[in-house]
Protein backbone atom coordinates (compact mmCIF):
# COMPACT_ATOMS: atom_id res chain seq x y z
CA UNK A 1 0.00 0.00 0.00
CA UNK A 2 1.09 3.50 -0.49
CA UNK A 3 0.20 5.49 2.73
CA UNK A 4 0.66 9.16 4.09
CA UNK A 5 0.64 9.81 7.42
CA UNK A 6 -0.73 13.28 8.11
CA UNK A 7 -0.71 13.61 11.78
CA UNK A 8 2.35 13.76 13.53
CA UNK A 9 3.70 15.80 16.58
CA UNK A 10 7.38 16.36 16.80
CA UNK A 11 9.32 19.20 19.24
CA UNK A 12 7.36 22.00 18.52
CA UNK A 13 4.44 20.46 20.51
CA UNK A 14 3.57 17.35 22.82
CA UNK A 15 5.95 14.98 20.33
CA UNK A 16 9.71 14.04 20.39
CA UNK A 17 12.29 14.21 17.79
CA UNK A 18 13.05 16.86 15.03
CA UNK A 19 11.21 16.93 11.55
CA UNK A 20 14.60 15.34 9.79
CA UNK A 21 14.29 12.16 12.17
CA UNK A 22 10.58 11.88 11.18
CA UNK A 23 11.33 12.08 7.47
CA UNK A 24 14.08 9.57 8.12
CA UNK A 25 11.57 7.06 9.41
CA UNK A 26 8.63 7.99 6.46
CA UNK A 27 11.48 6.83 3.71
CA UNK A 28 12.27 3.34 5.54
CA UNK A 29 8.26 2.62 5.77
CA UNK A 30 7.67 3.67 2.23
CA UNK A 31 5.69 6.44 2.71
CA UNK A 32 4.43 8.43 -0.37
CA UNK A 33 3.78 11.66 2.10
CA UNK A 34 4.59 12.74 5.33
CA UNK A 35 2.43 15.63 7.02
CA UNK A 36 3.88 17.63 9.82
CA UNK A 37 0.72 19.05 12.12
CA UNK A 38 2.01 19.52 15.20
CA UNK A 39 -0.96 20.89 17.97
CA UNK A 40 -2.28 24.32 16.95
CA UNK A 41 -1.74 26.96 19.54
CA UNK A 42 -4.35 27.83 22.02
CA UNK A 43 -4.87 30.48 24.48
CA UNK A 44 -5.47 28.11 27.17
CA UNK A 45 -2.56 26.61 29.34
CA UNK A 46 -1.66 23.47 28.81
CA UNK A 47 1.03 20.47 28.08
CA UNK A 48 0.42 19.46 24.66
CA UNK A 49 0.10 22.55 22.33
CA UNK A 50 2.77 24.54 20.91
CA UNK A 51 3.59 27.76 22.38
CA UNK A 52 2.50 31.25 20.19
CA UNK A 53 5.85 32.38 20.00
CA UNK A 54 7.10 28.99 18.05
CA UNK A 55 4.62 29.55 15.63
CA UNK A 56 6.96 31.55 13.13
CA UNK A 57 9.58 28.75 14.05
CA UNK A 58 7.75 25.98 13.24
CA UNK A 59 6.24 27.32 9.45
CA UNK A 60 10.65 28.53 9.38
CA UNK A 61 11.87 25.36 9.94
CA UNK A 62 9.11 23.42 7.46
CA UNK A 63 10.02 25.34 4.65
CA UNK A 64 13.31 24.55 4.82
CA UNK A 65 12.68 21.00 5.59
CA UNK A 66 9.99 20.80 2.39
CA UNK A 67 12.89 21.04 0.14
CA UNK A 68 14.21 17.55 1.29
CA UNK A 69 11.28 16.05 -0.93
CA UNK A 70 12.13 13.76 -3.23
CA UNK A 71 10.11 11.76 -6.12
CA UNK A 72 9.10 8.87 -4.02
CA UNK A 73 8.56 11.49 -0.72
CA UNK A 74 5.98 14.48 -0.29
CA UNK A 75 6.21 16.83 2.61
CA UNK A 76 3.87 18.71 3.69
CA UNK A 77 3.34 21.81 6.71
CA UNK A 78 0.26 20.90 8.54
CA UNK A 79 -1.83 21.56 11.94
CA UNK A 80 -3.66 20.11 14.22
CA UNK A 81 -5.97 23.22 15.01
CA UNK A 82 -7.94 22.84 17.41
CA UNK A 83 -11.77 23.88 18.16
CA UNK A 84 -12.75 25.60 21.44
CA UNK A 85 -16.27 26.44 21.97
CA UNK A 86 -16.35 30.47 22.81
CA UNK A 87 -12.42 30.62 21.92
CA UNK A 88 -11.99 31.94 18.06
CA UNK A 89 -8.63 29.86 17.61
CA UNK A 90 -8.39 30.94 14.43
CA UNK A 91 -8.10 34.17 15.07
CA UNK A 92 -5.71 33.75 17.61
CA UNK A 93 -2.82 32.10 15.56
CA UNK A 94 -3.99 34.70 12.64
CA UNK A 95 -5.23 31.68 10.48
CA UNK A 96 -5.67 33.15 6.97
CA UNK A 97 -1.75 34.38 6.96
CA UNK A 98 -0.48 30.92 8.08
CA UNK A 99 1.55 28.70 4.70
CA UNK A 100 -0.48 25.79 5.62
CA UNK A 101 -0.83 22.99 3.02
CA UNK A 102 -3.78 21.37 5.16
CA UNK A 103 -4.66 21.24 8.28
CA UNK A 104 -6.89 18.58 10.27
CA UNK A 105 -9.42 19.30 13.07
CA UNK A 106 -10.03 18.32 16.10
CA UNK A 107 -11.58 18.33 19.63
CA UNK A 108 -10.18 18.45 22.99
CA UNK A 109 -11.82 20.40 25.02
CA UNK A 110 -15.40 20.47 27.03
CA UNK A 111 -16.64 23.91 29.04
CA UNK A 112 -17.68 22.56 32.74
CA UNK A 113 -20.49 25.54 33.44
CA UNK A 114 -20.05 24.58 37.58
CA UNK A 115 -16.25 25.14 37.60
CA UNK A 116 -16.71 28.14 35.09
CA UNK A 117 -13.59 26.43 33.27
CA UNK A 118 -12.29 24.81 30.24
CA UNK A 119 -10.83 20.55 30.86
CA UNK A 120 -9.50 18.01 28.66
CA UNK A 121 -11.57 15.11 27.56
CA UNK A 122 -7.90 13.09 26.61
CA UNK A 123 -5.96 13.51 29.88
CA UNK A 124 -4.79 11.19 32.29
CA UNK A 125 -8.13 8.86 33.95
CA UNK A 126 -7.70 10.83 37.01
CA UNK A 127 -8.20 14.03 35.28
CA UNK A 128 -10.86 12.35 33.13
CA UNK A 129 -12.60 11.35 36.37
CA UNK A 130 -12.59 14.83 37.67
CA UNK A 131 -13.72 16.41 34.66
CA UNK A 132 -17.42 13.71 35.04
CA UNK A 133 -17.76 13.73 38.61
CA UNK A 134 -16.78 17.44 39.12
CA UNK A 135 -17.03 19.15 36.42
CA UNK A 136 -20.13 17.66 35.61
CA UNK A 137 -21.78 16.50 38.72
CA UNK A 138 -21.24 12.92 37.87
CA UNK A 139 -23.11 13.36 34.62
CA UNK A 140 -21.32 11.68 31.96
CA UNK A 141 -24.42 11.87 29.48
CA UNK A 142 -23.53 15.62 29.27
CA UNK A 143 -19.82 14.96 29.27
CA UNK A 144 -19.98 13.44 25.77
CA UNK A 145 -22.84 15.53 24.62
CA UNK A 146 -21.20 18.38 25.13
CA UNK A 147 -18.03 16.95 23.55
CA UNK A 148 -19.90 15.48 20.31
CA UNK A 149 -22.06 19.07 19.72
CA UNK A 150 -18.29 20.66 20.27
CA UNK A 151 -17.17 17.78 17.53
CA UNK A 152 -20.32 18.97 14.97
CA UNK A 153 -19.49 22.87 15.48
CA UNK A 154 -16.14 22.18 14.64
CA UNK A 155 -17.45 20.20 11.13
CA UNK A 156 -19.34 23.01 10.68
CA UNK A 157 -17.55 26.49 11.35
CA UNK A 158 -14.29 24.85 10.77
CA UNK A 159 -14.95 22.50 7.53
CA UNK A 160 -11.72 20.85 7.69
CA UNK A 161 -10.47 18.05 4.81
CA UNK A 162 -10.58 15.52 8.07
CA UNK A 163 -11.93 15.30 11.27
CA UNK A 164 -9.81 13.60 14.47
CA UNK A 165 -9.97 11.41 16.51
CA UNK A 166 -13.79 11.90 16.17
CA UNK A 167 -14.71 9.59 19.63
CA UNK A 168 -11.98 10.60 21.46
CA UNK A 169 -14.48 11.04 24.77
CA UNK A 170 -13.82 7.27 24.99
CA UNK A 171 -10.17 7.38 25.85
CA UNK A 172 -10.76 6.63 29.15
CA UNK A 173 -14.01 5.08 28.99
CA UNK A 174 -12.61 1.62 29.20
CA UNK A 175 -15.43 -0.80 29.86
CA UNK A 176 -17.90 1.80 29.94
CA UNK A 177 -16.43 2.66 33.17
CA UNK A 178 -17.91 6.33 32.75
CA UNK A 179 -21.15 5.85 30.17
CA UNK A 180 -22.02 2.77 27.98
CA UNK A 181 -21.44 3.38 24.17
CA UNK A 182 -24.33 1.27 23.23
CA UNK A 183 -26.42 3.26 25.03
CA UNK A 184 -29.28 4.98 22.27
CA UNK A 185 -28.40 8.61 23.68
CA UNK A 186 -24.68 7.52 22.89
CA UNK A 187 -25.43 6.26 19.91
CA UNK A 188 -27.55 9.21 18.45
CA UNK A 189 -25.07 11.82 19.42
CA UNK A 190 -22.49 9.49 17.46
CA UNK A 191 -25.29 9.48 14.15
CA UNK A 192 -26.06 13.32 14.41
CA UNK A 193 -22.51 13.53 13.97
CA UNK A 194 -21.77 11.36 11.64
CA UNK A 195 -24.61 12.83 9.43
CA UNK A 196 -22.82 16.10 9.52
CA UNK A 197 -19.76 14.74 8.54
CA UNK A 198 -21.53 13.32 5.27
CA UNK A 199 -22.88 16.76 4.72
CA UNK A 200 -19.81 18.42 4.79
CA UNK A 201 -17.93 15.73 2.87
CA UNK A 202 -15.23 15.66 6.01
CA UNK A 203 -12.82 12.73 5.70
CA UNK A 204 -13.01 10.83 8.89
CA UNK A 205 -9.48 9.74 10.47
CA UNK A 206 -8.36 6.31 11.42
CA UNK A 207 -5.99 7.12 13.85
CA UNK A 208 -3.91 4.61 15.83
CA UNK A 209 -2.06 7.30 18.29
CA UNK A 210 -3.90 5.83 21.26
CA UNK A 211 -2.58 2.13 20.12
CA UNK A 212 0.73 3.12 19.88
CA UNK A 213 1.14 4.95 22.96
CA UNK A 214 -0.67 2.54 24.89
CA UNK A 215 -4.08 3.96 25.88
CA UNK A 216 -6.19 2.26 23.41
CA UNK A 217 -6.37 -1.82 21.94
CA UNK A 218 -8.53 -0.32 18.87
CA UNK A 219 -8.23 2.75 17.25
CA UNK A 220 -10.02 5.52 16.98
CA UNK A 221 -12.94 5.69 15.98
CA UNK A 222 -14.66 2.57 17.23
CA UNK A 223 -15.73 -0.37 15.03
CA UNK A 224 -19.37 0.58 15.42
CA UNK A 225 -18.47 4.34 14.00
CA UNK A 226 -16.33 2.31 10.76
CA UNK A 227 -19.32 0.53 10.19
CA UNK A 228 -21.48 3.25 9.68
CA UNK A 229 -18.93 4.89 7.90
CA UNK A 230 -19.43 2.28 5.33
CA UNK A 231 -23.05 2.14 5.48
CA UNK A 232 -23.43 6.33 5.43
CA UNK A 233 -20.40 6.13 2.49
CA UNK A 234 -18.24 8.46 4.49
CA UNK A 235 -14.60 7.91 3.16
CA UNK A 236 -11.73 7.66 5.69
CA UNK A 237 -7.87 8.19 6.03
CA UNK A 238 -5.17 6.84 8.13
CA UNK A 239 -3.22 8.78 10.75
CA UNK A 240 -0.68 7.27 12.96
CA UNK A 241 -0.90 10.39 15.06
CA UNK A 242 2.87 9.76 16.05
CA UNK A 243 4.31 11.61 18.82
CA UNK A 244 7.86 9.82 17.81
CA UNK A 245 9.65 8.73 14.65
CA UNK A 246 9.15 5.48 15.19
CA UNK A 247 5.79 5.31 15.30
CA UNK A 248 4.89 6.64 11.88
CA UNK A 249 2.34 4.05 9.90
CA UNK A 250 1.91 2.08 13.20
CA UNK A 251 0.07 -0.97 12.58
CA UNK A 252 -1.18 0.79 9.38
CA UNK A 253 -0.89 -3.00 7.10
CA UNK A 254 -3.18 -4.52 9.99
CA UNK A 255 -5.52 -1.80 10.28
CA UNK A 256 -6.13 -1.67 6.83
CA UNK A 257 -6.85 -5.43 6.38
CA UNK A 258 -9.91 -4.92 9.18
CA UNK A 259 -11.11 -2.17 7.78
CA UNK A 260 -11.47 -4.13 4.44
CA UNK A 261 -12.73 -6.74 6.33
CA UNK A 262 -15.61 -4.78 7.25
CA UNK A 263 -16.64 -3.32 4.10
CA UNK A 264 -14.29 -0.27 3.02
CA UNK A 265 -13.17 -0.79 -0.77
CA UNK A 266 -11.28 3.01 -0.47
CA UNK A 267 -8.68 4.62 1.75
CA UNK A 268 -7.78 8.48 1.06
CA UNK A 269 -4.49 9.16 1.36
CA UNK A 270 -2.68 12.81 0.84
CA UNK A 271 -0.60 13.13 -2.75
CA UNK A 272 0.40 15.50 -4.67
CA UNK A 273 -1.68 17.97 -2.59
CA UNK A 274 -4.77 16.73 -3.05
CA UNK A 275 -7.30 14.19 -0.83
CA UNK A 276 -7.10 10.97 -3.38
CA UNK A 277 -9.00 7.80 -2.70
CA UNK A 278 -7.15 4.42 -3.79
CA UNK A 279 -8.30 0.66 -4.05
CA UNK A 280 -7.64 -1.28 -0.82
Amino acid sequence: MNYSDMHTHGCYSDGRGCFSDFIISAEKKGLVSIGFSDHSPVPLSNEWSMEKESLGRYFEELTGIKKQATETLNIYAGLELDYIPGIDVKEYIRFKELPLDYFIGSVHYVYSDILGKYLEVDGSYEDFKFLVEVGFNGNAKAVYKSYYNNVRDMISSYIPAVAAHIDLVTKNNKSGLFFDENNKEYLDEVEETLDLIKLFGTIIEINTGGMSRGYMKRPYPSEYILKKCVEKKIPVTLNSDSHSPENLAYEFNIITEHIKSIGFEELIIYKRGNWTPIRL
